[in-house]
């Protein structure tokens, strides 16, 4: 978090994704469907709070997202880099010092 009503985030990612995984049944691939391709992605984004009430907050963000796939891939994708953009909205419950705990017994516990 930056602040209070300000987020950023991140994540990196390495897997492995068979042909039949990223849809490589066009014609100019002709890769076999259990053929297997190392597949990373890095993705950054923001999320800012606009509205608090009692019980809710509401927030705006978007995350952008850059892959990197192999050069065998570049024809079928367009970009050994395809590039990727997600804007949301963001509803949540407040949780925390804002909304008082519920008293619930748990088995005996005190």
């Amino acid at each position: 978090m930056l602040n209070k009503r300000s987020t950023v985030f991140g994540r990196a990612e390495w897997v492995q994704k068979s042909a039949d995984d990223l849809v490589l049944d066009v014609p100019l691939a002709s890769f076999s469907p259990d053929r297997r391709f190392d597949v990373s992605t890095l993705s950054l984004g923001y999320v800012g709070e606009i509205k608090r009430w009692s019980g809710a907050t509401l927030g705006v963000g978007g995350m952008g997202t850059v892959n990197f796939i192999p050069e065998v891939l570049e024809p079928a994708y367009g970009s050994r880099a395809p590039l990727g953009l997600w804007v949301f909205v963001r509803l949540r419950p407040v949780h925390g010092p804002e909304m008082p705990m519920m008293n619930i017994p748990m088995g005996g516990m005190r």
